[in-house]
């Protein structure tokens, strides 16, 4: 009876400093006081023995330090003790690896995290498995299904900065389109490994399933600002639609709206295949807005001639120009599919234009 008493006391004992440190706050703090609350001492003190403070504390931090978290008691609770400090004062082993390191950085940062927060879910590696591989952060919190917090974790032998990773990580670079068919999302597939490696400056199919597509790089959406950026992107896309132009294949859409630019480069890629066919197509096609598509595409027969006209487009539609290019688009939009460039005839005269 007489240990049972014991325990009894010490679990009221554990029990009352949870309460106290799991309970909430008067008021919520504004984003700017947010550090300079959680960094808030504990209105009560944690008691433990004489005996674990001297061995385990002394000498590895102040003890002035130690006075605002601990005191110092005959009546401490060696519940709390076993579950939540004992691992901070004896931390486990750990190696040369980040994996070795997991129950160590658990120890020190989940489980305290925890005790404040016991509905908190904690996930490791959880891209591990799909097709987003490592473009996910290592670690994320979360609590009622909202993610509050976002980690990344090195080991020892990784001299990458962690900090600089999570925040490369806070723009995810891939993109994921849902489809009403899976007869379109076979399509698409097959015709992206179709290009795979012949098309340049396109995007790329990095998984597949049965509604929906993932693709990468993300790119930044925008217009050209300048001649220069301008020819650079022409050249792009006509890099593009010459080799899909050699496989009998047209994009049927090329417009800025598909024209993305990289984020880390001076490159642009053309994406969106949707309505891209083998050239030349017989029938006609009226799922476009007729201003700015080659005008036979919705009457009928039509050929790769159409992206030419496009590209002509891409030209009209940015203010910076001069009046070669200017010139230029308006062979590149002739009224006669017959009497438009080539794509690889488009980029022998760029070639000239810059030289």
């Amino acid at each position: 009876r007489g240990a049972a008493f014991l325990k009894e006391k010490d679990d009221e004992l554990f029990f009352a400093i949870t309460r106290s440190l799991r309970a909430q706050p008067n008021f919520l703090p504004s984003r700017a006081d947010l550090l300079r609350f959680l960094r808030q001492r504990p209105d009560e003190k944690i008691p433990i023995p004489l005996a674990n403070y001297e061995q385990s504390f002394t000498g590895q931090c102040s003890p002035d330090f130690l006075d605002e978290f601990f005191v110092k008691s005959d009546t401490y609770c060696a519940r709390f003790w076993s579950a939540y400090l004992n691992q901070i004062a004896e931390p486990p082993a750990y190696a040369t690896t980040e994996d070795s390191f997991h129950s160590f950085w658990d120890s020190l940062i989940v489980l305290p995290i925890r005790l404040g927060c016991p509905e908190l879910q904690w996930n490791r590696n959880s891209s591990n498995h799909t097709s987003t591989k490592n473009l996910r952060p290592d670690v994320s919190c979360l609590v009622k299904y909202a993610c509050l917090a976002r980690g990344e974790e090195k080991g020892p032998g990784n001299t990458a900065d962690p900090a600089a990773e999570l925040t490369d990580k806070l723009q995810w670079m891939y993109v994921m389109k849902h489809y009403d068919s899976s007869e379109v999302v076979k399509n698409l597939w097959n015709l992206y490994q179709q290009m795979e490696g012949q098309v340049p400056f396109i995007d790329h199919v990095i998984s597949v399933q049965s509604h929906k597509l993932l693709f990468e790089p993300k790119g930044q959406k925008c217009m050209p600002s300048s001649i220069k950026e301008l020819i650079e992107a022409l050249v792009c896309v006509l890099s593009a639609l010459k080799a899909l132009h050699s496989m009998y294949l047209m994009h049927r859409d090329v417009q800025w709206e598909n024209v993305m630019k990289h984020t880390d480069c001076q490159e642009w890629f053309l994406i969106n295949f949707d309505d891209a066919c083998q050239s030349p197509s017989a029938t006609a096609y009226t799922k476009m807005t007729v201003h700015n598509h080659a005008p036979e595409m919705q009457l009928g027969s039509h050929d790769k001639s159409v992206d030419m006209w496009s590209v002509g487009y891409l030209i009209t539609s940015i203010r910076s120009r001069d009046s070669e290019l200017d010139k230029y688009a308006r062979i590149l939009m002739h009224d006669n599919p017959q009497g438009r460039p080539t794509a690889e005839e488009a980029l022998q005269w760029l070639s000239s234009y810059t030289s």
